[in-house]
């Protein structure tokens, strides 16, 4: 879909409730090429987090903190919807991951894993998306394998989830604020 600005299309991974529009979901998951420098688009009373998965990196400048670069090493970058953030790409297109929550109703919360050989992971979200950002992983226990750009969603009460392989990924954990 178009991204709200105009600047650009983003590629929806999942939504809740299931066919919502960018003005009423509760949380959002999605992928977006960026080709160029620019505004992000505003979304008031939304939570966001970007973290760059693929390409150069992108220069991110938001209200009241320096310059920061994302590249596909750096952190994921938490900010709010309301920020007016603009972007500009030091070397080329980029591919980032972005995870977007209302804040009236839910939280999130995402993070980078490294996977070598075997780790478990205690969840504790009842909305969990694995992202595999680059590699060979193996989620035994739910008998599923995750490439590059691959994404898992698992829902339900809190379990332990087993990793197998070698990869990266990103790991976003959704929650109700009430919870």
């Amino acid at each position: 879909m178009p991204w709200r600005n105009g600047g650009g299309i983003t590629h929806e991974v999942a939504v809740s409730p299931e066919g919502a529009g960018l003005d009423g979901f509760d949380w959002r998951l999605s992928l977006a090429l960026v080709a160029q420098g620019g505004p992000f688009s505003r979304f008031e009373g939304v939570d966001r987090t970007l973290a760059v998965i693929e390409g150069g990196g992108l220069y991110l400048l938001t209200t009241g903190r320096p310059e920061i670069l994302l590249d596909p090493w750096a952190d994921p970058l938490p900010f709010t919807g309301e920020e007016a953030v603009t972007s500009r790409l030091p070397a080329g297109p980029t591919l980032d991951f972005n995870v977007m929550t209302r804040r009236a109703g839910w939280s999130h919360a995402v993070r980078r894993i490294d996977v070598e050989g075997r780790s478990s992971l205690t969840i504790r979200a009842p909305v969990v998306a694995i992202l595999c950002q680059e590699g060979d992983l193996r989620l035994p226990g739910l008998d599923m394998r995750l490439r590059a750009r691959d994404c898992l969603l698992v829902t339900g009460p809190e379990r332990a989830l087993d990793l197998e392989g070698r990869g990266r990924a990103l790991l976003a954990e959704i929650a109700p604020r009430d919870a």
